[in-house]
């Protein structure tokens, strides 16, 4: 008489160890496959985060520029206009003295 092996469905069952190696394999490739999307997502968020880091630094140069040329200006202002009102205001509040010279 043969030994037969225990069927199902017309298949061999499996053994234990065979059972467990094909869980552990399956549970490997679910890990590698999750850690994968993982990666992807840390690379996706790392890179719209140095997106909105370099347009931050950039908005914030800008902005100082802007700072710098309005202080120019508004010295340039100054400088030029104090001159300007003091020699209005002895022009004309000393009409005979700015005709002489």
């Amino acid at each position: 008489m043969e030994y037969s092996k225990p069927m199902s469905n017309g298949r061999p069952l499996m053994s234990a160890r065979v059972v467990v190696v094909v869980v552990v394999v399956r549970v490997l490739i679910v890990v590698v496959v999750v850690a994968f999307l993982v990666v992807r997502v840390v690379v996706v968020v790392a890179s719209v985060v140095a997106a909105a880091v370099v347009v931050v630094v950039a908005f914030v140069v800008v902005a100082a520029v802007v700072v710098v040329v309005v202080a120019f200006v508004v010295v340039a202002a100054v400088v030029i206009l104090v001159p300007v009102q003091v020699w209005l205001r002895y022009a004309t509040a000393h009409p005979c003295a700015w005709a002489a010279g």
